[in-house]
């Protein structure tokens, strides 16, 4: 096979790939020393010899070829980096934790059950109703989070926070912990009784009044529940049927000076947030998932006793995992601890927080075990 040859077929349309390759690399070559000779030649040098329509042709069809490969390369690069920002971007930042992060196959994400569990475990004033993130950045996200305290009942709150790149930063003012004052372990002197009394008694029915009420002595969760039911039960015009129940304060630590700085920890009554699918990897975890038939409890029921203590030693437990991976709130060494100790001393109660009328408190401080009363607010009643 010729050059002469293969150029015939190259125009016509029937050289084969070897040809066209061929030809188009030997054209390459003459361009380029084309370009070369233009380059170089001395000034009043004679005007070039006028193209041939068939090179004319050819030049035509290499330009058209470079043009081409040009903008197939200019494509490519661009499906490329389409294809970093659609799966590339995505794909790393699905190596960290995120706001609608599922973990439990739970219709709501990990971050959600998160925040409600502390709220649960350190907040009486706050049921947690829901968590939302927006994104900001590359793993970045601006929270909302949602919630109502039981003074503002159901108009609801909010609070913000941001998770970078899997690292949870909530304010320390967004949560309302009980502060150490609130609960006494020892009886509270005459004149703080007195005067107690003496606000309640001036308060008017319309009033309702949150309050820390401090037990004499830690009792079970079995005597936890015959409390409840006296608070709570409807018996005619007893002024206790008003009163809400909102958070029981368990002991998790030794109470000594070395321990003041801990903070008070206990069990909600639940909140809005339903994850029953937790209670395959903790048990009983979501309280307001029993089983229909034991949903309801009475005085001497054991069942109910028991899914109460299991309860709290699974919120604890699953605290405790979400700080080991990284993603809890809260200190480690808080949730071992507390662990390690109603382990080994059994879950009991020392104090609760209540809501009601200045005369059902009243009531209440004249009840048996009753050693303090702290009313922590007060607002018109519904």
């Amino acid at each position: 096979m010729d050059f002469k040859t293969a150029i015939e077929h190259y125009q016509n349309g029937t050289a084969t790939e070897e040809e066209r390759l061929w030809v188009e690399e030997e054209l390459d070559k003459f361009l380029l020393l084309e370009a070369l000779v233009r380059e170089d030649a001395p000034a009043g040098m004679p005007p070039e010899q006028e193209e041939s329509a068939d090179f004319q042709s050819i030049r035509r069809r290499l330009r058209k070829r470079s043009v081409l490969q040009i903008v197939t390369s200019v494509l490519l690069t661009l499906a490329l980096l389409l294809g970093i920002l659609r799966l590339g971007i995505p794909a790393a930042e699905s190596l960290y934790w995120g706001p609608e992060d599922s973990s439990f196959g739970t219709e709501v994400s990990d971050l959600t059950i998160l925040v409600d569990t502390y709220a649960n475990l350190f907040c009486p004033d706050m049921a947690i109703t829901s968590v939302s993130g927006t994104r900001t950045g590359f793993a970045s996200y601006s929270l909302e989070l949602e919630y109502i305290p039981a003074r503002e009942y159901p108009d609801p709150a909010y609070g913000q926070g941001t998770l970078e790149k899997g690292r949870l930063s909530i304010p320390e003012n967004f949560w309302p912990t009980v502060p150490k004052n609130r609960i006494h372990s020892y009886p509270l002197d005459k004149y703080n009784w007195a005067h107690t009394v003496d606000r309640l008694t001036q308060f008017p029915e319309y009033i309702r009044v949150g309050a820390f009420v401090s037990f004499a002595e830690d009792i079970s969760m079995h005597a936890l529940l015959t409390f409840r039911e006296e608070l709570t039960k409807d018996n005619g015009d007893k002024l206790l049927a008003q009163t809400a129940y909102y958070w029981t304060a368990i002991r998790c630590y030794e109470d000594t000076e070395e321990n003041y700085h801990l903070p008070h920890c206990g069990l909600g009554t639940g909140g809005y947030v339903y994850a029953k699918e937790m209670n395959l990897s903790y048990p009983n975890f979501d309280g307001s998932r029993y089983p229909e038939d034991d949903y309801g409890y009475s005085v001497g029921s054991t069942t109910y006793t028991k899914q109460l203590e299991t309860q709290f030693h699974s919120q604890l437990t699953f605290m405790r995992d979400m700080c080991r991976n990284g993603q809890g709130i809260g200190e480690l060494e808080f949730y071992e601890n507390a662990l390690d100790y109603i382990d080994e001393n059994g879950i009991q109660a020392y104090g609760c927080f209540i809501v009601c009328s200045p005369q059902s408190l009243l009531e209440i401080m004249e009840m048996e075990n009753i050693s303090g009363v702290f009313i922590e607010d007060f607002w018109l009643g519904i």
